[in-house]
């Protein structure tokens, strides 16, 4: 239709097609000073694997009153188990940790 034409033209024109419309800065960050800088130097990035593991455990403990829903008790259960070994750590256990 000619409608839909003359709104296709307009964005192919770069023209603004909406009523309200506020440019933006191209970033919201200021990213120069991580600009320029070899990315591939050495660091020491490990963590203690008895404090994961602590943590881990703390991160797993209810009252013992509350009862949980049966899906959110597998839950628990596997992520205990993945801080005994038992299990691989999955991604929700590693976000969280």
């Amino acid at each position: 239709t000619q409608l839909v034409n003359e709104y296709r033209d307009a964005l192919d024109r770069g023209e603004v097609v909406v009523k309200e419309w506020r440019p933006m800065a191209l970033h919201s960050v200021d990213w120069s000073p991580y600009l320029g800088h070899e990315w591939d130097m050495q660091w020491e990035s490990t963590y203690d694997k008895q404090r994961l593991v602590e943590l881990g455990n703390r991160l797993c403990q209810y009252p013992e009153s509350h009862k949980l829903q049966s899906r959110v008790n597998k839950l628990y259960n596997d992520r205990l188990a993945m801080m005994t070994g038992e299990k691989a750590i999955d991604w929700g256990m590693a976000e969280t940790l």
